[in-house]
């Protein structure tokens, strides 16, 4: 996941070399992206337009889980809010990469040393940039405590927990293990402005789940890969539902744009 405005998005060149999914979040230049995002065509990459809230990245950290992120300059659009703001950050997946504020910024002081004191990280490196100092934190993150983004409901930890490293990624989900899809909720996708995939698109992709057995489909059982669509809680013990047309039908009335 790359968060921010950047000169050079690292997720074209990855999504197309390594066939991984990546998503953009920034809303300050979001048409300029989604034109980019159009010209590579590519299948894995997501955009999100909206301008996130420090509310929106602890929600996201807690329901959602990124094997990298990579976050530029957030002193630019958290300026009174930063140091909250980094540690929802840091909960958001396993290897973060912060670029501190450029050397013109007031705080640049402040925000490194907080960066390079930061307790939470299992380790942290820096190094310098052109803009401003990198910092990699690899956090190692185990465990998710919602079920989707701004659900009410927190479930206690153990409850989800993500087995995640170079050679394999597992969701342990109350004590089974089950395959972990990459991508992010549809229902993340939505909230958080998705605007790549175009919702025409994704209404197309949702047309196939028309036909599938499923015993729960939902918004929020379906995970988005860029251009494709992935069901998941497939072992729910409730049988099969009947009539997935209406089901599908109103999911695709959360994307009418």
């Amino acid at each position: 996941m790359e968060i921010g405005k950047s000169e050079q998005y690292l997720s074209f060149p990855i999504a197309k070399k390594y066939q991984a999914v990546c998503v953009i979040a920034e809303s300050s230049n979001s048409q300029e992206l989604l034109k980019s995002c159009k010209s590579y065509n590519d299948d894995n990459i997501i955009l999100l337009s909206k301008k996130l809230s420090l509310h929106d990245l602890e929600q996201l950290g807690e329901c959602e889980h990124f094997d990298i992120v990579l976050v530029y300059d957030l002193a630019r659009y958290f300026d009174k809010e930063w140091q909250e703001t980094i540690n929802a950050v840091l909960k958001l997946g396993d290897h973060i990469i912060i670029e501190a504020p450029s050397i013109k910024k007031s705080n640049i002081t402040t925000i490194e040393q907080y960066l390079t004191d930061n307790k939470e990280t299992i380790s942290a490196e820096k190094q310098q940039h052109t803009f401003g100092t990198l910092f990699l934190f690899t956090m190692n993150k185990r465990n998710l405590i919602r079920k989707w983004l701004y659900d009410p409901r927190i479930y206690p930890i153990g409850t989800y927990v993500v087995h995640s490293d170079f050679a394999i990624k597992q969701l342990i989900k109350k004590g089974d293990i089950t395959p972990w899809y990459a991508g992010i909720n549809l229902w993340t996708f939505k909230e958080l402005q998705g605007i790549y995939p175009s919702p025409k698109t994704i209404k197309k992709m949702l047309e196939p789940l028309k036909y599938i057995k499923h015993p729960s489909l939902s918004i929020y059982n379906i995970i988005i890969q860029g251009k494709y669509l992935v069901p998941i809680d497939y072992n729910e013990n409730k049988g099969y539902q009947k009539d997935l047309n209406k089901t599908v039908e109103r999911i695709k009335n959360y994307f009418t744009n």
